[in-house]
């Protein structure tokens, strides 16, 4: 994890690990950051260039933790009647179309999540200032 987050208490979480973990074969994002005080969970695709698999790993990574309560245990989470808050980012290198960018929004919605986009650290950082969960 990034010095500059670590101050602001997220925690980092290789999924890789986890799945690994739980002996879960299924497509998931890359990382996931937890800020317990305020129970929300940020997972994290990274790519160049993103693409629409992109966005269904974080569908399908979204629909496992929400479903597998392991999760919750790993990240020190209590999800009290649904008051975990998730936020589905794409952090693409290369930038976004902005088709990309209205599909992760869709799906987001549907999700009942934030959707979030980046295309480096300093910009990930502003935009979680912006939302208030970084300061």
């Amino acid at each position: 994890m990034s010095k500059k987050l670590k101050m602001f208490h997220l925690d980092e979480f290789n999924l890789d690990e986890i799945y690994e973990l739980f002996k879960i074969s299924k497509r998931h994002a890359d990382r996931a950051y937890v800020l317990r005080n305020k129970n929300i969970i940020i997972l994290i695709e990274e790519t160049s260039r993103a693409k629409n698999e992109d966005i269904d790993k974080l569908v399908e990574t979204i629909q496992t933790v929400r479903e597998d309560e392991r999760f919750l245990n790993i990240f020190q989470l209590k999800d009290t009647l649904g008051k975990i808050k998730f936020i589905l980012t794409l952090h693409a290198r290369k930038g976004l179309r902005s088709e990309l960018a209205k599909h992760l929004a869709y799906k987001s919605r549907k999700l009942k999540a934030t959707p979030l986009t980046a295309s480096c650290d300093k910009d990930f950082r502003n935009k979680l200032r912006s939302l208030e969960i970084l300061k």
